[in-house]
């Protein structure tokens, strides 16, 4: 039961979720960062996952290919989208949250490390 929520039940609420939010922001802007979006909900869902997966499952090989994707790619791809965002990041709320957690995730990402170690 707890794979079925961490594996299926929260990356289908993600995606709900994102799908929605493209609705608005296609009603709202005229040039939504969807790109921008997918790829935060994309890789602060992998760290969801794997936080989920390290509490309250089994460790695997693809919890550890999740680990590798959102430690290794996740900050590049991220800080580059922020780099590309900071010029657009007054265009509309969605470009300013968008800037914003492309910045966060590095620092997302040390505090769920440093906690994980903490707890070890």
């Amino acid at each position: 039961m707890i794979a079925f929520v961490i594996y299926l039940v929260i990356p289908a609420a993600g995606l709900a979720w994102f799908i929605l939010l493209r609705q608005q922001m296609r009603a709202a802007v005229p040039q939504p960062p969807v790109l921008p979006f997918f790829l935060i909900f994309f890789f602060y869902g992998g760290l969801l996952t794997i936080v989920l997966t390290a509490a309250f499952w089994e460790w695997s090989g693809i919890a550890s290919l999740g680990v590798g994707a959102c430690l290794f790619l996740g900050p590049i791809l991220l800080l580059v989208q922020a780099w590309r965002l900071r010029t657009k990041r007054t265009a509309s709320k969605y470009h300013a949250v968008a800037f914003a957690m492309s910045l966060a995730y590095p620092v997302c990402l040390a505090a769920v490390a440093e906690v994980g170690y903490r707890l070890k």
